[in-house]
């Protein structure tokens, strides 16, 4: 028996092709409902006291998200900058290949 699994070309993550867990039984990139330059990249998250053992309250302990960056945000902040260039150069990386061998048209970005 063999699986398939679709690669992201950017982090190169792996996720099951085909599935009963999906509707329609195959896997969807998800829709961009933020637009790109506003989508957090980066978030903070803090360890918080959960209420208990044996108890779960949505909202409360585990790690918290404090702080969302999107790029914009990354690029002016020293700490996160580096990494924000990072994902820049992976992306110029992609697209200038994609043009380069026809998967995509300049045009489209022009």
């Amino acid at each position: 028996m063999s699986v398939e699994y679709v690669r992201c070309p950017f982090c190169a993550f792996s996720k099951v092709l085909h599935s009963e867990k999906y509707e329609g039984g195959e896997f969807k990139w998800g829709e961009l409902t933020t637009p790109p330059s506003e989508f957090t990249l980066l978030e903070v998250r803090e360890a918080l006291p959960g209420p208990g053992r044996g108890h779960k309250i949505k909202g409360f302990g585990g790690l918290q998200i404090v702080e969302e960056l999107n790029m914009l945000q990354m690029l002016d902040d020293p700490q996160y900058a580096n990494i924000a260039e990072q994902i820049l150069y992976r992306l110029r990386i992609i697209f200038k290949d994609y043009i380069e061998t026809g998967i995509f048209d300049i045009s489209e970005f022009t």
